[in-house]
């Protein structure tokens, strides 16, 4: 077991707040800080509706929605949450512009596949940097759909709800597919902003 995967056994929080002692929870569920939505935001526009296809407890969509943007919300426990719509997103098949998500780890190459079948415009998906690693995502993703770009942060970033900003927590990146730029190449580049609270102000 990789010092990642310890972290994610051991001290990460279910939705509810209670601590998982040696297993995650279900649905692999972590809270996205709003400081991640934040930086996403700083560099990414939108045109047309977005889905929150795992919207948890609003993290990501309640963002969204305060910069302007409608923002169609559904989550495979939204019952739960009393978030959004309950929906398993691998069962949805309606088309949309973009895409938005903090996808569950252990089936995030099946979900981003299933994503970039349904949105027209964009897909940004934030996620750990080892999903950039195996052969088989090469060969079933990257290959085939090399993002547009990819964020890096420069800090590890904490998933837990009262998680520190930054130290302690899980290498992450934003994946970004932009369906109407059409380039083999994809730009990298680090987010290292310092000035920024939990709840995304500067």
């Amino acid at each position: 077991m990789n010092k990642d995967e310890a972290i994610l056994r051991t001290k990460y929080s279910r939705c509810d707040g209670t601590v998982i002692c040696g297993q995650r929870n279900k649905y692999d569920y972590f809270s996205t800080p709003s400081y991640v939505v934040r930086a996403l935001l700083e560099t990414i526009k939108f045109e047309g509706r977005i889905l929150d296809p795992c919207c948890g407890k609003g993290e990501i969509s309640k963002l969204l929605k305060r910069e302007g943007y409608k923002v169609k919300e559904i989550d495979i426990e939204a019952h739960k949450f009393g978030v959004g719509k309950k929906q398993d997103f691998l069962s949805y098949y309606r088309k949309v512009s973009n895409i938005v998500a903090n996808p569950p780890f252990n089936i995030a190459l099946e979900f981003i596949k299933h994503a970039l079948d349904l949105a027209y415009k964009k897909v940004c998906i934030v996620t750990r940097l080892a999903f950039l690693e195996t052969n088989l995502r090469h060969r079933e993703l990257f290959m085939l759909y090399p993002p547009t770009s990819i964020m890096l942060f420069s800090r590890r970033i904490d998933f837990r709800p009262n998680g520190n900003l930054f130290g302690g927590g899980l290498a992450s990146i934003w994946i970004i597919w932009d369906k109407e730029i059409r380039s083999k190449y994809t730009k990298f580049y680090w987010y290292n902003k310092k000035e920024v609270s939990r709840n995304g102000e500067s």
